[in-house]
């Protein structure tokens, strides 16, 4: 098994990320996190309408090659970081991400609690971990989530055993 594929890394392909960003609505005032930025694959669409973008990257190869690659954007900083236990921002902030398959429910869990400014999520993760946030009902009275597209395994690399799906948080 391939390092990034223990590590739950799959790549998005710039096409997807151009239409997840497109999809999520992202303007000139929002602060976004992109957590599990990779290679940047959505960072750099996210920089071109975005008023702040935040790529955090915990694997420090990836975390430099994005500094090289972004780091230069005045409305970029990358971090190098776990988005697991990263501070969060005070103000509302959006977050808009390929999220590792092998964390995605521990980054919702803490970006879903009551005192997070969570201002809405437009992220990708596994399709039974985007059914199983449905199906938990904890969740609902603060927050909406719906399931927006389904992701085919052919639209990462390397290519995961199952499809994604782009699940939709916002709050009512």
């Amino acid at each position: 098994m391939a390092e990034g594929q223990r590590r739950g890394q799959h790549f998005l392909s710039a096409d997807v990320a151009r239409q997840l960003v497109d999809a999520a609505g992202v303007g000139r005032d929002d602060l976004v996190l992109d957590l599990g930025a990779g290679l940047g694959a959505l960072t750099m669409p996210l920089a071109a309408r975005a008023g702040r973008v935040v790529a955090v990257e915990s694997d420090p190869r990836l975390a430099r090659r994005l500094v090289r690659r972004a780091g230069h954007l005045p409305n970029v900083r990358v971090h190098e970081r776990d988005i697991r236990t990263m501070p969060l921002p005070r103000r509302p902030f959006r977050v808009v991400s390929n999220l590792p398959f092998a964390g995605a429910n521990a980054v919702l869990r803490r970006l879903l609690q009551p005192t997070v400014p969570l201002a809405g999520a437009d992220v990708i993760v596994e399709l039974g971990c985007a059914r199983g946030w449905l199906e938990d009902r904890r969740w609902l009275g603060r927050h909406d989530l719906w399931i927006a597209a389904r992701v085919p395994r052919a639209a990462f690399t390397p290519v995961p055993s199952r499809d994604a799906a782009i699940l939709v948080v916002r709050p009512r």
